[in-house]
């Protein structure tokens, strides 16, 4: 399967002669028969990671970035379309906004492999400590060694709230 960056996507002109986009439910239907398909239905599939994804002239494409083309024409280079309420199927339009990848990366989600359940927060068993990270450019900038969990986070979000308004030099994108 062929998965595609933002450069590749068909052309709103194109999207719209195979599609129709529900505003209310985020739902992206046929317009005419395709592949299997039938006009009226309910386009895609949902692939392994949660994501729908879509199949126009021979590629598989993210449902999200087509409905981000289908309403705003194209996605600016280097940017991504990031689901604000973190649901991967949720594809309103409202859900849905441009961020830059360190953005994205900043708003992801916690790992289900985190020890102490809180994102840029690892306990080092050694001291009891509990460490706050966050990564930036590329590399893990030190936050500090905290008692608790929670304290770590804190000093995370504040660095990561700050990390994103440097970012945005305080402009939010959608």
């Amino acid at each position: 399967m062929k998965y595609c960056k933002t450069k590749d996507l068909p052309s709103q002109e194109r999207l719209r002669q195979l599609f129709v986009y529900d505003f209310e439910s985020g739902y992206l239907s046929n317009r005419i028969n395709r592949k299997n398909q039938v006009a009226g239905a309910r386009s895609g599939t949902i692939d392994h990671r949660g994501y729908r994804r879509t199949y126009v002239d021979g590629a598989t494409y993210a449902e999200h970035r087509i409905i981000w083309v289908w309403v705003h024409g194209s996605i600016p280079p280097g940017l991504y379309i990031d689901h604000i309420n973190h649901h991967r199927q949720d594809n309103r339009i409202q859900n849905l906004r441009l961020v830059t990848p360190q953005e994205n990366n900043l708003n992801s989600i916690n790992s289900a492999r985190s020890q102490t359940g809180y994102r840029g927060v690892s306990h080092i068993s050694s001291s009891g400590k509990y460490r706050a990270q966050i990564k930036h450019q590329g590399h893990n900038q030190h936050l500090g060694m905290f008692n608790t969990a929670l304290e770590a986070f804190h000093a995370y979000s504040l660095a990561r709230a700050k990390t994103i308004n440097q970012l945005n030099n305080g402009i939010h994108y959608a």
